[in-house]
């Protein structure tokens, strides 16, 4: 729906699958900016990021991707001055 923002980003924690950007194709298409968040969990799933950001990339070949962890500040910078 669109309500006027400037940039549409979508959140995905990295505890929910590499397969995120399939089973919700219109978030991922609509969105200029995903968000991958808890990356500090990496190391303990069996998730390939590089998938992700790919299955991501299939639904928008445009979208910036900018993995996120709270705990270590990874990607802050990146998303604080985007």
């Amino acid at each position: 729906m669109d309500i006027g923002e400037d940039e549409k980003v979508v959140l995905m924690s990295i505890t929910e699958g590499e397969d995120k950007p399939v089973k919700y194709p219109l978030a991922f298409h609509l969105a200029h900016v995903l968000l991958i968040t808890k990356m500090d969990l990496l190391p303990y799933l069996k998730i390939d990021l590089e998938n992700c950001k790919q299955n991501a990339r299939q639904t928008n070949p445009r979208i910036q991707v900018i993995p996120t962890s709270i705990y270590n500040q990874q990607g802050l910078s990146t998303w604080l001055y985007f």
